[in-house]
């Protein structure tokens, strides 16, 4: 079905080529998963075969690429995605109406000149979006629009489908309604499907249930290895390498060289915390609650926030909350798509339309936009929306100059950024010629420059690799350190497990739950109630009664094995 022999790909004004010498074969039918480093040329290798680079995205495409008998780069793109399809890592330039449903209507009408009432109907509710059909476009949440686009994409019928980083924006149901139509993809239409993904926990069923034939992995746009998932079992310290996120069940199971049959397996996690609790401190943030006399940086009262459909009355999508924000601390807002947590963010710095109550920043209230400039620092889903300058480095001394007292100290600020955030390589770059977790990496420093009291962050780990995410954690740990107010909306609880202080859970506008990582995330009460499930490691420690971050049980368990070896010796 795809064939490519020492395929090379330089885009204009690029050090080095995006791809070098790639030779694949992939089968039809076959399910293939698409791994490396942010930046490794992964969503490049999925752009060549779908044609759209070089036609969109100008680059010098070398090498023999055939996709079912034509070569993508010779077909114009309204042919070529009859096809293959692709789907982009951000679902926010993918869409041209106003309505969810006039979107799936017109692709068919598009492809097959006709829609059919029960046909559109058909592709909403293969991604549970039958109920949003009336809804508009730019009321969906992230998660909700990456599925109006996955709809859209199915619609056409294509013969393969490219997948780009499809569950960066879901929460945990909607990443099951995902893989539910990946089985329908592979097992009763028998497409070929190329996945594209970092986040490993989401895929790990796939594997386990054996949809997944072959495993690619890319570093510095050269394929280096290609594995069979009975391979993938044996090689679980290969992915480590090249920082793909394992489980840290699957972590801690490879520490004792025991046999990996099952990514969700669990057992030796539970073996180990039954071994070791009691042999650590567990109150160090269970129960964690703000002090009474902590003086609130950010804080609603009483707060509703909503928006007006087809002139209506408004629509509330926050409700009657109440919530404080202390300096010093990370706080992540949890909850599944269209549950308020972007609204929430959007409500803090003064841009949802309607609001009853009051929000106060720093004591203020706020009133627009206006009213948190210079206090607020807002990095959102979509990070194009806040990167505006030619290059890398322009972008972020464009923010430095705002509050530095003189050019060189703008300077060293960014000098400093770019250092933490490892983006010396692309400071002469486009900002929006880089993959969507270096824009967000990018967008992140521009908030960083911007040297805000408060930082609002709206899904940070989309599309960032283990070291990214490592970096990126620890960075708002330092930000939190130094004084400041971190807030972030994420549906990764593995991180929020990890860096959080506090977790606050919304379902339908309304907060349910807040409290430790571990009390919010392992309480399966919590959880289920705000329609999510519980993060597996977070749930065996509160049952074991352990409240430690995911990287600290690793440490311990390290620290652990390293002092029986030296008894051992």
């Amino acid at each position: 079905m795809i064939r490519l022999r020492d395929v090379t790909v330089w885009y204009e004004g690029a050090l080095a080529p995006a791809l070098l010498n790639v030779s694949l074969e992939i089968k039809e039918g076959e399910f293939v998963l698409v791994l490396g480093r942010s930046g490794s040329g992964k969503s490049t290798l999925g752009k060549v075969i779908a044609g759209i680079v070089p036609h969109v995205e100008n680059g010098k495409v070398t090498g023999l690429i055939d996709v079912a008998g034509i070569d993508p780069r010779a077909v114009p793109l309204h042919e070529t995605c009859k096809v293959v399809m692709y789907i982009a890592q951000s679902p926010y330039d993918q869409v041209l109406f106003s309505r969810v449903e006039d979107e799936v209507r017109f692709t068919i009408e598009n492809v097959r000149g006709v829609a059919d009432s029960n046909e559109v109907t058909c592709y909403l509710s293969l991604l549970g979006l039958e109920k949003l059909r009336d809804r508009k476009v730019t009321e969906l949440s992230g998660g909700q629009l990456q599925k109006l686009v996955i709809a859209c994409a199915l619609a056409v019928g294509s013969r393969v489908i490219i997948f780009d980083e499809p569950f960066a924006h879901l929460d945990a149901e909607s990443a099951h309604d995902l893989r539910r139509v990946f089985r329908l993809l592979c097992q009763e239409l028998r497409r070929t499907v190329v996945l594209i993904e970092h986040r490993f926990r989401e895929v790990a069923e796939l594997i386990d249930e054996g949809l997944i034939t072959k495993v690619v992995l890319l570093s510095k746009g050269e394929i280096a290895r290609v594995l069979s998932p009975d391979e993938l079992y044996r090689n679980v310290k290969l992915l480590e390498t090249f920082s793909i996120r394992v489980p840290v069940n699957v972590k801690i199971a490879s520490m004792f060289d025991a046999e990996i049959r099952s990514f969700r397996d669990v057992s030796s996690l539970e073996r180990i915390l039954t071994l070791i609790r009691h042999s650590i401190r567990t109150e160090a943030v269970r129960g964690i609650v703000d002090s009474d006399g902590a003086c609130p940086v950010v804080e609603l009262r009483s707060v509703y926030a909503g928006y007006k459909r087809g002139g209506r009355s408004v629509t509330w999508t926050l409700k009657d909350i109440n919530l404080r924000f202390t300096s010093g601390r990370v706080y992540s807002i949890i909850g599944r798509n269209g549950s308020g947590k972007s609204t929430l963010l959007l409500t803090i710095i003064g841009s949802v339309p309607h609001v009853r109550g009051k929000v106060l920043v720093l004591g203020k209230p706020v009133r627009g936009v206006q009213s948190v400039t210079g206090l607020v620092s807002y990095v959102p889903q979509n990070p194009d929306l806040v990167l505006t300058a030619s290059t890398v480095r322009e972008e972020l001394m464009l923010r430095a100059r705002i509050w530095a007292r003189s050019e060189r100290e703008a300077e060293n600020t960014v000098r400093e950024i770019v250092k933490r955030l490892g983006l010396e390589n692309v400071l002469h770059r486009n900002p929006h010629a880089l993959s969507r977790g270096q824009r967000f990496r990018v967008a992140l420093a521009a908030a960083l420059a911007q040297n805000t009291p408060v930082m609002l962050l709206d899904e940070p780990t989309s599309g960032q690799d283990e070291e990214c995410m490592i970096v990126l954690g620890d960075t708002l740990r330092e930000e939190a350190e130094r004084g400041k107010t971190v807030i972030l909306v994420t549906h990764d609880l593995d991180f929020v497990h990890d860096y959080a202080d506090k977790v606050i859970a919304l379902s339908d506008g309304r907060v349910i739950a807040q409290g430790s990582p571990v009390d919010v995330l392992g309480n399966s009460e919590i959880m289920r109630a705000c329609g999510l499930p519980t993060c597996p490691i977070a749930e065996i420690m509160y049952r074991c009664g352990v409240n430690l971050r995911q990287r600290e049980l690793l440490s311990l368990v390290e620290s652990t094995l390293r002092a029986e070896i030296t008894r051992s010796c």
